[in-house]
């Protein structure tokens, strides 16, 4: 498949080195690698314990700036810790340095694995859709069970996987403009109580627990604006595997970790995608609503705790992060 235009790919980074460099040899083996910018932001060490991952990773990458199958392989070495997920973080240096340069964008944690046409399917949807202004996203991962969906690809209003995604800038200020945890408390706040006898006391609690760590999290931002629904594109098949549940990461718990390095991706070199009739059918929500819907009792004990403390008295209390965001 040929494109004119050729997304770059944004990698943070810091001292998972295996993960790294795991991530960024399966990009160097995909199809228009070589016509395909990347950047990468290797922060600094926070402390000590990061500090022989950080080395590895950096001397990997002075290796590798001098032999690689890419088009540009630019490094970021940062003089300072900048952290993740806020201003003048890792991640948004690196997006706020190509802004300018680029229209468009693919961003990846460093835990990804990918397949060989991963970069061919994020450059193909980004062109396909750049006049449909329903869509924020393209995403790599496949949420849900496909198996018998006729198209290739699905769009979908309720969720967002940033595990390799790709955007367009002029989509990205939209979606920005949710990241607001002032807008989100103030959609918590007009929750009346009597959510506590339905799911959207699920994502109250949610929203509650990144307002307490001022963390924002794309799946349940996506969610919670009700009034404003965005659409993200989804492959019928994954391409991509996610390393990170090995509790090394931020977002990511240590007990599905076997059942995420299993799951099968594309094998394919190419995307060549198969297309006939709607991208979105009720069957798709169905199938989401099965897949995510159901939650423990003692996680609605504890999201019902949690929005009802915060009513009462304005306090939020959090012990953990909300299991079913951590898939």
């Amino acid at each position: 498949m040929q494109t004119k235009v050729y997304a770059p790919v944004v990698i943070p980074t810091l001292n998972r080195y295996e993960h790294f460099k795991r991530c960024l040899e399966s990009l160097e083996r995909c199809t228009d690698a070589d016509k395909t910018d990347i950047y990468v932001g290797l922060d600094y060490p926070p402390s000590e314990k990061y500090v022989e991952g950080w080395k590895k990773i950096d001397a990997y990458l002075s290796k590798k700036e001098k032999n690689n199958r890419f088009r540009n392989l630019y490094v970021r070495r940062r003089d300072h810790n900048c952290g993740v997920g806020r201003e003048g973080g890792n991640s948004r240096l690196l997006v706020n340095e190509i802004q300018n340069v680029y229209d468009r964008y693919i961003f990846s944690e460093d835990d990804n694995e990918f397949s060989p046409n991963f970069l061919s399917y994020c450059n193909w949807g980004l062109e396909y859709f750049k006049d449909d202004e329903r869509i924020i996203a393209i995403c790599g991962y496949n949420l849900i069970e496909t198996p018998d969906l006729k198209n290739d690809v699905y769009i979908y209003n309720d969720a967002f996987n940033a595990w390799g995604a790709a955007f367009l800038f002029k989509r990205r200020k939209r979606l920005r403009s949710l990241h607001d945890l002032e807008k989100i408390k103030k959609i918590v706040d007009s929750y009346p109580l009597s959510i506590i006898f339905n799911e959207k006391v699920m994502l109250a609690s949610s929203m509650l627990y990144m307002i307490k760590k001022n963390q924002i999290f794309g799946d349940t931002i996506i969610q919670a604006i009700e009034e404003d629904k965005k659409w993200c594109v989804f492959p019928k098949i994954s391409k991509v595997r996610n390393w990170g549940h090995d509790g090394s990461g931020l977002h990511c718990g240590s007990s599905n970790q076997k059942s995420f390095v299993q799951l099968p991706i594309d094998e394919s070199t190419t995307f060549e995608p198969h297309i006939e009739g709607e991208l979105y059918l009720p069957e798709i929500d169905q199938a989401y609503r099965t897949k995510y819907g159901h939650h423990s009792k003692l996680g609605k004990i504890r999201a019902i705790s949690r929005f009802l403390i915060y009513k009462t008295t304005g306090r939020i209390i959090v012990l953990r992060r909300p299991q079913w965001l951590r898939r």
